[in-house]
């Protein structure tokens, strides 16, 4: 689309209230090249992406703990707990609820 049509858009008695907004910011950013528009323009419309919260420290200290293990670990983490979560899944007799084992070393 380019300016003109935009402003047709703008013009026209018909333009709902919606697409006046959207036009009008459009026509904005593209007169001033204010990009930051723009993403407000996303951030109402669409709405912004989700962020993880950095203040979480035991999430954080979990992720660390996982990030730092070496491979041969880790997969043999995975190995080791897949099958319980995959057995609580099916809905497993046992009453308590599987968890990851802590790694050697880091609990």
């Amino acid at each position: 689309m380019n300016r003109g049509q935009l402003e047709g858009v703008i013009n026209a008695p018909g333009t709902s209230v919606l697409d006046l907004s959207i036009a009008s910011a459009l026509a904005s950013i593209a007169k001033t090249g204010e990009i930051s528009r723009l993403g407000f323009l996303l951030d109402r419309a669409v709405g912004r992406p989700p962020t993880m919260d950095p203040t979480d420290a035991e999430e954080a200290a979990d992720l660390d703990r996982f990030v730092s293990m070496p491979l041969s670990e880790l997969v043999q983490l995975a190995k080791d707990e897949i099958p319980k979560y995959e057995a609580s899944l099916r809905g497993s007799s046992s009453s308590e609820e599987p968890r990851m084992a802590e790694p050697d070393g880091l609990a």
